[in-house]
């Protein structure tokens, strides 16, 4: 799949389990970006997968700052209800309007949240458990 949206080693945290999580995220944008463009997939697969991924994603994260009694993990956490939620309303438009009226919406809000979430908030983490 050609990549649209890349991963490059200036988002790494240089925690293996979070930036394999981001690595995947990045795939998932790509696939919502090649199907939101109708050159292949199910845009309905791709949603349930990121939706999916999400979840487990910041499971995986919270658990984890949450063993290394990470002091800011309430606002962490608060960041990503905050992605949840604009998830939900960009998925709800989605469902009402089509791939793509809402298409460009969701993949610029996709890469601008991922790329500024984990240079703040997992950046930070990380330098914390070094």
């Amino acid at each position: 799949m050609e990549q649209l949206f890349v991963f490059t080693d200036d988002l790494l945290v240089n925690v293996d389990s979070i930036d394999n999580d981001h690595k995947a995220l990045y795939e998932i944008t790509n696939a919502l970006l090649v199907t939101s463009a109708g050159r292949s997939g199910s845009m309905e697969e791709v949603v349930s997968k990121l939706w999916k991924y999400t979840r487990e994603h910041f499971k995986r994260e919270e658990t984890l700052m949450a063993e290394k009694q990470y002091k800011d993990l309430h606002e962490h956490k608060t960041e990503h209800e905050y992605l949840v939620f604009k998830l939900e309303q960009l998925t709800s438009h989605l469902m009402e309007e089509g791939a793509g009226s809402v298409s460009q919406e969701v993949s610029d809000f996709l890469t601008n949240w991922l790329r500024e979430h984990i240079e703040k908030y997992d950046r930070q983490f990380a330098r914390m458990t070094a």
